[in-house]
């Protein structure tokens, strides 16, 4: 299965949240995000590592990738 997540939902994954769950589970092949949706969490990245004391690798680690806008 494909999911498509916006900013909120992969933000929530790297940090634990429930979202987490649903993106990790064996079901899913492909987690995809339009570019502006990655631009966004990349804007608020440093602000919420620095808050939750995670590094920006661990908050880009996952393998989200952008799909093709129109």
């Amino acid at each position: 299965m494909r999911l498509v997540a916006d900013a909120n939902v992969l933000l929530s994954a790297v940090l634990g949240g429930r979202a987490r769950a649903v993106l990790e589970h064996t079901g899913v092949i492909e987690v995809l995000t339009a570019e502006a949706t990655l631009a966004e969490v990349q804007e608020y990245a440093a602000e919420l590592a620095a808050k939750k004391r995670l590094s920006l690798s661990t908050l880009f680690s996952w393998p989200w990738r952008p799909y093709p806008s129109r």
